[in-house]
């Protein structure tokens, strides 16, 4: 399985994208956090009369706000670019939790197909016997008919679940960017040791919930720099001023009063605050409750399993079944309804082993193991 991941991890085409998004969002997060560009001024103005003389005015200027302003802008970039490798890091686990699904799903059809393969070379054996009773007037023709059919339904059950794991191992192949990987393993992996207290403890957040998080941080900062905008902005430089051989020149100042611009905007920013505050309340509740869930779920899959392998240890060996028949202590139709029992309680076992195995991995998912 690690090495399908890694595959994943690195021929994704939607991680591929989602990693060139992560750098375009870094990249813009660090726009708007330096001062304005500088403003160049030139007049040249002819006299009328000429005898006036012309007039030549150049000047250079710089605005700028209240220190403050850039260094909250500058923090408010550095959660930004966190923000986009959050977003990121919750689209890989994503992709990844899809391919670890998608492999424990052929993992556990390639464990169905082998016991069904058992299954049907048996039931191979019994219709080719039937055959044989029939030929010599042993068994009626019911009899003869149902060991046939049993063995063409599972040949059609096969099929069916071999067409589940060839679409399974289609999508594993387009999660792995095209790349074709063939899965044959029939072990699952071995299950995660963790108490719930322990995942209580060590739980912070899945990075959606982190990303949220930083999200609140964001819009602090948003109403920081809006209080921050009502304070005045200045502007300094040089200005010249030339005048039929008269020249003037010296520092030119300028402030801007904020009175109507930035009306709203503290309101605003709070209202984002108290947005962002009840949407991250709303994930960490879901998110917890679905934690329990799992770990419960969890619990109640390995009780049933050991159940179900407690159930089926006594009869496990079929030799039994088998020379029952073949000392006619049981007609075929019995035959069939046992070894349906018994097979019904190994795939369901074989279903068991597989839900344990998918909800341990989502386990993990969310607590980032």
């Amino acid at each position: 399985m690690d090495s399908v991941l890694a595959a994943v991890k690195s021929t994704n085409k939607v991680l591929i994208a989602s990693r060139l998004q992560m750098e375009a969002e870094m990249r813009e997060a660090r726009t708007g956090i330096y001062l304005p560009n500088p403003e160049v001024q030139f007049d040249y103005l002819w006299g009328d009369p000429t005898s006036s003389g012309n007039r030549t005015d150049f000047g250079i200027t710089q605005s700028f706000s209240f220190p403050s302003v850039y260094v909250q802008r500058s923090n408010q970039s550095g959660l930004r670019q966190t923000g986009a490798s959050l977003k990121y890091l919750q689209k890989e686990r994503e992709v990844l939790l899809k391919a670890e699904s998608d492999w424990l799903n052929i993992v556990g059809l390639n464990k169905q197909l082998s016991v069904l393969n058992h299954k049907i070379l048996l039931s191979e054996e019994i219709a080719q016997k039937a055959k044989l009773q029939r030929s010599k007037g042993e068994i009626d023709i019911i009899r003869y008919h149902h060991a046939q059919m049993e063995f063409v339904n599972l040949k059609m059950v096969r099929t069916e679940l071999e067409l589940q794991r060839n679409n399974l191992q289609t999508g594993l192949n387009l999660l792995c960017g095209g790349k074709s990987i063939l899965i044959n393993d029939t072990v699952f992996p071995l299950l995660s040791s963790i108490s719930l207290n322990d995942i209580m403890g060590s739980y912070s957040g899945t990075p959606k919930v982190k990303s949220l998080e930083n999200v609140v941080k964001v819009r602090n900062l948003d109403k920081s720099i809006a209080v921050s905008e009502w304070l005045p902005k200045f502007k300094a430089g040089y200005y010249s001023e030339v005048v039929t051989g008269l020249k003037y020149q010296g520092i030119q100042t300028g402030i801007s009063i904020p009175l109507w611009q930035n009306i709203n905007s503290v309101k605003t920013a709070d209202y984002q605050i108290q947005v962002a505050d009840a949407e991250l309340d709303q994930l960490k509740s879901q998110e917890m409750a679905h934690l329990v869930s799992l770990f419960n779920k969890r619990d109640k899959l390995v009780t049933q399993l050991q159940e179900i392998k407690s159930a089926l240890l006594p009869v496990n060996d079929l030799s039994l079944l088998r020379k029952a028949l073949d000392s006619g202590e049981m007609n075929i139709s019995e035959f069939y309804f046992e070894l349906s029992v018994f097979y019904t309680s190994w795939i369901g076992l074989l279903n068991t082993e597989k839900e344990l195995a998918l909800t341990d991995a989502e386990l993990k998912f969310f607590v980032g193991r």
